[in-house]
């Protein structure tokens, strides 16, 4: 999966790509496999075989999953899976605070903006390991909600976790320079 590490727009989509490659560098200690040893792969003939990723536990795999499905635009089944994964007793509290955060940046694309801002709020109860972009989009979802003085609080609380962070400045430049 390709990691992209600048915004496309400043949509919501954006948080979840976000999200993304969040999950992908806490959760990225894949075991590598070679293809003859993965059922139903074929090696290319040369005798050098083809490394595949695979997930060594399948809480990463259902991770996998919804990134896949939200990156394809199936934000339902993201939402899903993520939920499910939410539902894990065992999931340890760094996993769980992305979850959320993930699970939040699924119903945003969803339009489900009073659940999202749960899910940022709960992600930020456990120590979400980036508070900028936790806040930037609680902002939006309060922004989409017409609450703008909801949304100038979690911009603000964004600039203040990280004055430095690009996006984060271009969206308080927009927020507070509309007509």
């Amino acid at each position: 999966m390709k990691l992209m590490s600048h915004p496309i727009s400043r949509g919501p989509r954006y948080f979840g790509l976000l999200a993304a490659t969040l999950f992908a560098l806490a959760l990225s200690e894949p075991r590598t496999v070679s293809a003859a040893s993965v059922p139903g792969s074929q090696s290319s003939g040369s005798g050098n075989s083809t490394s595949v990723q695979r997930h060594p536990d399948p809480v990463a795999a259902s991770v996998d999953d919804a990134i896949a499905h939200y990156s394809d635009g199936n934000f339902e089944m993201a939402e899903r899976l993520l939920t499910t994964l939410a539902a894990t007793e065992s999931l340890p509290r760094s996993v769980r605070t992305l979850v959320l955060f993930n699970r939040g940046a699924a119903r945003l694309q969803l339009n489900r903006f009073e659940a999202a801002i749960t899910d940022f709020e709960d992600a930020a109860r456990l120590d979400f390991p980036k508070p900028a972009q936790l806040f930037l989009a609680k902002g939006v979802a309060w922004e989409y909600l017409d609450r703008p003085d909801m949304a100038a609080e979690a911009f603000v609380d964004a600039l203040s976790a990280d004055p430095n962070d690009p996006v984060v400045q271009a969206k308080i430049r927009d927020f507070f320079n509309k007509p």
